[in-house]
């Protein structure tokens, strides 16, 4: 292991220069493993294993067996041995890998814009940070709207399997493309693959599809990445045709279109987050994570607990999801929170305190569907008519 660990200039071109591709690939990939393990044996409080008969989706869905790294599992694994198996080794806490660069800096700064929620950051990177600062937006309030709607009720897990959610979440949408309220792209974020995948199957069937088509393009990301090159292209072209017609972009938190892309302008004149995105309770990974930040040892570093973690991950995906929109000091868009948990709901102001502090103060609930319309029309007018930033280019 030390002698991989010394994996050095000398002998990347030793193997280079014999022209074996595949020698140079085994020691990089032998050297990223005995790095993991030498970590693990530095910090094994911070680690944890799984054996999985399919190593490429290890933990998900139960699909693999974890335990602590100082744990053993005794018993038989019913183990196929002509599946993918393998033993995955997890790190469960982010200070193993950014203590290294805290104790060799004088300063360090993190910055991003969704950072928020704050809470868990000191004690997942495992150092104080004395400053800590929330900017707001440097888009004016008059460019962004921001509405809580509770027209799809508390939308958990039983609430998005429920037969008529993909009826009620077309309606929902046909409320503002019928009446062509928003211009160009519209984003919707929902919680798992498998939703989208069934909204469109029903939007075909019961012919919402259609209806939504004669106003917008609908397009969806699908599991991998083959697919989202092309997708993403026929969403801008469209988008891009000049007319107000555009197109509607259905996609998943923790995606590929969630937290890496950019949406500008007309890309992006509404965005649609649907739910908020806990992580999958059957994942064997969040149950770990949970059980190590609930342990004594994590208390002992100031780490959030396991439930107060869980929170963190899901409003931390959702304000990436959030932030696709309005990009530019001249951007505007509306952002609507659909999820009864934001609106007229006991939790509400907790959840809303969840959430970018550039946007919190600007949510808004409207008590009926005409109020919500003729606002979100009266938004989009004016900055159609009085564009930001014309004059400066005058």
């Amino acid at each position: 292991a030390s002698r991989v660990t010394a994996f050095d200039g000398a002998l990347v071109r030793e193997i280079s220069g014999n022209g074996n591709t595949f020698g140079l690939n085994a020691v990089a990939t032998c050297h990223r493993v005995c790095a993991g393990l030498l970590a693990a044996l530095d910090a094994p409080r911070e680690f944890a294993a799984c054996i999985s008969s399919d190593i490429s989706n290890a933990g998900e869905n139960n699909g693999g067996h974890g335990g602590g790294f100082n744990n053993h599992n005794g018993g038989e694994r019913n183990v196929d041995a002509n599946a993918n198996a393998g033993l995955a080794l997890w790190c469960l806490r982010p200070a193993v890998s950014f203590r290294p660069v805290s104790d060799a800096a004088r300063c360090v700064v993190v910055t991003s814009g969704t950072l928020s929620p704050m809470g868990s950051l000191e004690g997942e990177l495992g150092v104080p940070f004395p400053i800590k600062v929330e900017a707001p937006h440097v888009v004016p309030p008059t460019q962004i709207h921001v509405e809580a709607s509770d027209v799809l009720g508390d939308f958990t897990a039983k609430a998005q399997d429920a037969d008529g959610t993909p009826r009620a979440l077309g309606a929902f949408l046909l409320r503002y493309l019928e009446r062509e309220v928003i211009p160009g792209g519209v984003l919707v974020f929902l919680p798992k693959y498998s939703l989208i995948r069934r909204v469109v199957e029903r939007w075909r069937d019961d012919g919402t599809l259609g209806k939504i088509e004669k106003h917008k393009t609908v397009v969806w990301e699908e599991p991998g990445a083959s697919t989202l090159a092309p997708t993403l292209e026929k969403f801008r072209a469209r988008v891009n045709k000049g007319d107000k017609k555009g197109a509607v972009f259905l996609a998943v938190y923790r995606g590929k279109v969630s937290e890496g892309l950019d949406f500008a302008d007309e890309n992006a004149r509404a965005v649609f987050c649907v739910g908020i995105p806990f992580p999958a309770v059957g994942d064997v990974k969040v149950r770990l994570k949970k059980e190590y930040n609930n342990s004594q040892y994590a208390r002992n570093q100031s780490m959030l607990s396991g439930s107060e973690w869980y929170t963190h991950q899901a409003f931390r995906a959702y304000n990436q999801a959030l932030g696709r929109c309005v990009r530019h000091l001249h951007d505007y868009a509306a952002i609507f929170l659909v999820d009864a948990r934001f609106a007229k709901h006991a939790d509400a102001e907790k959840n809303k305190s969840m959430v970018s502090k550039w946007m919190r103060h600007l949510v808004s609930v409207f008590n009926s569907p005409r109020e919500s319309v003729g606002v979100l029309s009266e938004f989009f007018n004016r900055l159609e008519a009085d564009p930001p930033g014309r004059k400066a280019k005058e």
